[in-house]
């Protein structure tokens, strides 16, 4: 970390073994051939060699295609942009004030008294008369249940819908 090698370094060495520079080819040859039973590993390098004839290379053969130019990355001048600063989270109430104040009439609203009966059908059949009136009787007495129930289920829709924004 304190010496680290650099390009300048290893240009002379490049110089001295050209053949002995490894490509990004030897990382995609086999170890060796299909037949061997043995995995020779050599600390030589084998340098691939450029083809004779350009526009028609053999195609058995193994060429070197490393870079000679290396790519060098410029991004330009210091912009001087200043670092992003964050703004201080809302409260609650800074949070929930839109919504609040988004219908101010809705605020004096009532709703309206009005009286309602419970429908009973009634029919004529078989020489006698039917009132179908036990549904009125089961969801009045069990209207605190049933009121306790859709209010459960409104509450849970309600933060649901919350949640979800």
């Amino acid at each position: 970390m304190t010496s680290p090698i650099t390009e300048t370094d290893v240009a002379g060495w490049r110089v001295e073994n050209p053949k002995a520079v490894p490509v990004v080819e030897d990382l995609l040859l086999p170890a060796n051939s299909a037949a061997a039973t043995e995995v020779v590993i050599s600390p030589v390098a084998n340098a691939a060699t450029q083809p004779e004839n350009p526009k028609n290379p053999d195609p058995n053969a193994i060429y070197n295609v490393a870079v000679v130019n290396a790519p060098r990355v410029d991004l330009g001048g210091d912009p001087q942009v200043a670092s992003p600063t964050l703004t201080d989270a809302p409260t609650a109430d800074s949070a929930i004030s839109p919504l609040t104040q988004l219908f101010p009439e809705l605020k004096k609203f009532q709703v309206p008294q009005h009286a309602s009966e419970c429908p009973k059908p009634e029919f004529d059949a078989f020489d006698k008369h039917f009132v179908i009136d036990t549904h009125c009787n089961l969801a009045q007495q069990h209207s605190a249940t049933i009121g306790s129930i859709t209010l459960l289920m409104w509450v849970i829709i309600g933060i649901l819908i919350l949640l979800s924004a």
